[in-house]
């Protein structure tokens, strides 16, 4: 019975890593979305503005 205790423990304890690194690899991915987000809104704007200029002239 003891042995079966320390088991589920283990069993508990690895479920528990498993959640917390899934978790840091969905904060890492959300990060990455964000940055590659921020990336295209720049490019965007960026290319609006140069649209903006070139037909100005």
């Amino acid at each position: 019975m003891e042995s079966f205790a320390i088991g589920e423990g283990k069993e508990i304890v690895m479920f528990l890593e498993r959640k917390k690194v899934q978790g840091e690899i969905k904060n890492i991915y959300i990060l990455i979305m964000l940055n590659i987000n921020k990336l295209c809104f720049g490019n965007l704007l960026f290319s609006y503005f140069v649209k903006k200029i070139t037909d100005f002239h």
